[in-house]
């Protein structure tokens, strides 16, 4: 005990007989491991979806993909699981979920912020979220009945027992006969409360009939826990027995399993959007180059301090420590170093965590029974004692005393060995700068692209929750758009436009139109959005060929309206007399104009072929658009509030820019840029703590040649530059590296978008430059300090 004592009393000597040193290397480890640690927590918590579900590994679902274009989405028609118990006994259990959007009332109060789903009653049991109220037996035996989180429960019902309770839901009373836990955020299921599966069939009488609506998530098991390899083909007979004539043709399933769905980005519409893979390893690769980065600046500080260790350790050499003594001491040194640096890690990680949710956008938590989670602490452990310390404990404990004692050994001869690792630590950098600075090009290019049509100052006012019935609510969004017309000029905003979609929303319509005829025609599949005849002036889009809807032509009810893309790929050289089936090759409708292409989504996706028609014909009407005056958008802005609760008291008003709707679009993206950014400045920072160190330790190797240059009449700046030019070698190896490494990544991750920047030879060059310049400032103040240092000092001892 008193030997291991003496040994802790000595190390801690070690540490701190070099106070700068010591901290400068706790801090340079610290902020490697506190951005690996956030990374690694990130990347589990993004790969962990649903896995506390102990039936994960069966669960299947099932999803479309569109004929034409390949695409795949989430959701199917609504009447799938319903057919799927009834036809296909091979399947074991069947989960319909359907979102619930509408608000909530409880007496007097009304909560329109939660989200709900309507499901079976074995969701619960099958998912992982046992009842902890209630009795799953009897559950879900009628159409009202309710399942809440108990969160939601505390809110809408305080600290009262919430079973028997009630509250309503578009127009229904629903009771609370159950209550779960709050569902964890590493979830698809985002919900706040659950209606019976039955209300399905109350909410919609007709949902047999429903196939050309999609809405439903479908998750089966089997029984025996495969999935029959000819499932997928069976499902394909229910075009045959169940669709209408004109849904045929249009998509077919999907099955996958659902584990590891959510790291599948190419899902359209998915209950949580998915997150790419690659974006994680990227994070990955971001995380362990900078760890990479604060250990070898360790390697590098550890040599620099090692040069006036080699007598104390040649001492230890000949009064009878081996070379494995001293090697071990020294990982015993830097065991103490990585033990503060992780204790002081995991504190800044607790208090960081909150910061980079927001950054994020996400709610991550740590879960410190997760092995995953201690897997990666042990590697970290090790990575960093085997790249901190092997190099440098080697150094330390090969010389011989004699070599040591006579001045025969110093470490000049390592420096190239060493200048390697600045090498590799700035290619990290200048990659990563390189990377990020195309990232934060991208999108601004996306958000100030053009998107085909004026979205500066325009507004829009969803309609969807005046009522059920678009007869009604067609009615009440003219009342409304009546009242405030003639109020233009006093509140500074245009004309209105009422469409069933708007850009930036997605159009969710698609049909098939037939520009021959004959059984044999083949048909397009595309975009469609009911419009008013204010729509083209109010968005600012020009009709190309032919004219736009008018009120005083009649049969515009029964015409339509191409984009530009729609236009070329039925390959017709001008629309004069041209007819299209909709739906079906027989029900005929009239072509009467072109109008330019539209992003009716983020630039992420190209142009999708589309066609315009003319009043209410599907889901119209959806919105209303206006521009506004921003000089009175304040109070516009109110005024359209006060009149909306004036004439539909209780239902609640909102409004969305189009503008802002288009860059929250590129959310994903942005949050990217921000976390690459933090990163990538830090692992500079990092690089630039290398580069010191490496020129201190240059500086100390050559004291008594800069001393006795400066005797025979060297000048300050002659001797900077000298010390200078050979690690601007160095850099310049490193910009050599990191370009195509960054070309490839930045290539890899640009081409996912259909509309792109390009790759400027410049942008490469200035980042190289400017990291280049910041270098040399870093190393310029060491060099200042030996080239002003008086030359008698260094010389005296010769």
């Amino acid at each position: 005990m008193r030997k291991l004592n003496f040994f802790f009393r000595i190390y801690l000597r070690n540490l701190f007989h070099n106070r700068r040193f010591t901290w400068v290397n706790i801090f340079g480890l610290s902020m490697g491991v506190v951005v690996s640690l956030l990374i690694l927590v990130y990347v589990r918590f993004e790969t962990s979806f649903d896995s506390f579900n102990t039936n994960v590994d069966k669960i299947y679902r099932i999803m479309i993909r569109n004929l034409q274009d390949g695409t795949v989405r989430a959701a199917a028609p609504l009447p799938l699981s319903d057919v799927l118990k009834k036809d296909f006994p091979q399947v074991e259990n069947v989960i319909g979920l359907m979102s619930a959007w509408q608000e909530i009332t409880v007496g007097d109060k009304r909560f329109d912020n939660l989200k709900g789903g309507i499901v079976e009653k074995d969701f619960f049991p099958l998912f992982g979220f046992p009842l902890i109220e209630g009795n799953q037996n009897t559950l879900f035996e009628g159409p009202y009945e309710a399942v809440m989180t108990s969160e939601t429960s505390r809110k809408l019902f305080g600290n009262t027992d919430p079973l028997g309770r009630t509250f309503e839901y578009d127009g229904h009373q629903f009771t609370v006969t159950g209550v779960i836990n709050n569902i964890p955020s590493n979830s698809v299921f985002t919900y706040d409360f659950f209606l019976s599966g039955q209300f399905r069939h109350t909410y919609y009488p007709d949902l047999a009939e429903r196939w050309y609506v999609t809405g439903l998530y479908a998750f089966v098991t089997f029984r025996g826990n495969t999935m029959p390899g000819d499932f997928e083909k069976q499902l394909s007979t229910l075009e045959d027995s169940y669709y209408p004539d004109f849904m045929k043709h249009r998509f077919t399933y999907v099955v996958t399993r659902f584990k590891g769905s959510h790291l599948n980005p190419n899902i359209a519409g998915d209950l949580v959007a998915g997150v790419s893979p690659s974006y994680l390893w990227i994070l990955s690769a971001i995380a362990l180059g900078i760890l990479v980065i604060a250990c070898l600046n360790f390697m590098n500080i550890s040599i620099a301090r090692a040069d006036k260790k080699r007598v104390e350790t040649a001492i230890k050499k000949v009064t009878g420590a081996s070379s494995g003594r001293l090697v071990l001491d020294f990982f015993i040194e830097l065991g103490f170093i990585i033990l503060i640096t992780l204790i002081i890690s995991c504190f800044l990680v607790s208090l960081l965590l909150p910061w980079f949710n927001s950054l994020t956008g996400k709610n991550i938590f740590i879960d410190i029974s997760d092995p995953v989670i201690w897997f990666g602490l042990g590697g970290f452990i090790i990575l960093t004692l085997l790249l901190s310390g092997l190099y440098p404990s080697i150094v330390l404990a090969m010389p011989s005393p004699a070599n040591v004692f006579l001045r025969k050994s110093r470490l000049g001869n390592k420096l190239t060995f060493q200048k390697s690792f600045v090498v590799l630590q700035f290619t990290i950098s200048i990659a990563l700068a390189i990377s990020q600075l195309f990232v934060l090009r991208q999108i601004s290019f996306m958000i100030n692209h053009d998107t085909g049509f004026d979205k500066t100052d325009l507004i829009t006012i969803p309609v969807s929750s005046l009522s059920t019935q678009s007869e009604e609510r067609l009615t009440k969004t003219n009342l409304f758009v009546q009242a405030i017309e003639k109020y233009q000029a006093r509140f500074g905003y245009g004309e209105a436009t009422v469409t069933e979609f708007v850009p930036g929303f997605g159009f969710r319509n698609n049909f098939k139109i037939f520009p021959g005829t004959g059984a044999d025609a083949q048909g397009l599949e595309l975009l469609s959005c009911d419009v008013d005849e204010n729509f083209a002036e109010v968005y600012g889009i020009k009709v190309l060929q032919g004219r736009y809807f008018s009120k005083d032509n009649p049969t515009d009810i029964d015409a339509l309206i191409m984009n530009e893309a729609a236009f070329k790929k039925v390959n017709w050289d001008n629309i004069d007399g041209k007819t299209v089936g909709l739906f079906t090759s027989d029900y005929r409708k009239k072509v009467i104009g072109v109008v330019n292409d539209i992003n009716v989504r983020s630039l992420q996706y190209p142009v999708s072929p589309m066609i315009f028609q003319f009043g209410p014909h599907h889901n119209y009407p959806g919105y209303i658009s206006l521009r506004l005056d921003p000089a009175k958008k304040a109070g516009a802005i109110a005024f359209f509030r006060d009149t909306w609760d004036e004439l539909f008291p209780g239902i609640p008003f909102s409004f969305e820019s189009l503008d802002e709707k288009y860059k929250a679009a590129y959310g994903g993206e942005k949050k990217l840029s921000d976390i690459t950014g933090i990163f990538t400045i830090l692992a500079i920072l990092l690089s630039l703590m290398g580069i010191f160190a490496l020129s201190t330790l240059e500086a100390e190797k050559r004291i008594k040649e800069i001393g006795l240059r400066r005797i025979n009449g060297a000048g300050i700046t002659e001797i900077v530059r000298m010390l200078n030019t050979d690690f601007l070698k160095w850099i310049a190896i490193a910009f050599v590296l990191a370009c195509p490494v960054a070309w490839y990544f930045v290539h890899k991750w640009i081409m996912t978008f259909a509309f792109r920047t390009e790759l400027r030879w410049w942008l490469f060059v200035i980042t190289g430059l400017l990291l280049a310049l910041i270098a040399v400032f870093t190393i310029s103040w060491q060099s200042l300090r030996a080239a002003t240092r008086n030359p008698v000092e260094a010389l005296r001892y010769e």
